[in-house]
């Protein structure tokens, strides 16, 4: 039970990116994708039960292009007034590394569910995190450092659409 109830922690914050990233393409707006996780199906044990092989540690959640620029990101989600840094993982942090150094735009989306609200972390906040060695990460600070450091609210601006390709522009600049 537990497993279950862990597995799914993350399913709003990715439904609301599923529901936005239809409305992009259906609008020609910008391109973006789910990455799924690479398995190696090994044995069907029917009634929608299979075993499977992690071929190897994937990436991020999701990847695409905004205005010509290649983008990639994680989502997460926490029920708590916090989001606790070690629920991204060290191949993950690497990869949004080597998309930036390669003049790419990565980040990280942290929904925080109680709460209702969503912050986009440019790559330059989450190194900073990362390097500073903090354990957690509080709804207040996030609230608190809006644009002063990277940090970006993530609106609902269509019954289900986030304004993620606004806020990428606007990192961008």
């Amino acid at each position: 039970m537990i497993m279950q109830i862990y597995a799914n922690k993350g399913m709003f914050i990715e439904s609301l990116v599923e529901k936005t990233i239809s409305y992009y393409i259906d609008n020609n707006i910008c391109f973006l994708e789910k990455r799924h996780i690479p398995i190696k199906i090994i044995k069907n044990k029917g009634n929608n039960l299979i075993e499977g092989k992690l071929l190897n540690k994937s990436y991020v959640d999701y990847m695409g292009i905004i205005n010509g620029k290649f983008i990639t990101f994680e989502t997460k989600q926490t029920n708590e007034n916090v989001f606790y840094v070690n629920q991204l993982k060290d191949h993950q942090f690497n990869h949004l590394q080597l998309i930036n150094k390669f003049k790419g735009i990565s980040f990280l989306v942290i929904h925080f569910y109680k709460f209702d609200k969503t912050f986009l972390l440019s790559y330059s906040t989450i190194e900073n995190i990362f390097m500073s060695k903090i354990k957690k990460i509080s709804l207040e600070y996030l609230t608190e450092n809006i644009d002063n450091e990277k940090i970006f609210i993530l609106d609902i601006v269509f019954p289900g659409i986030l304004n993620i390709f606004d806020v990428v522009n606007k990192m961008d600049k």
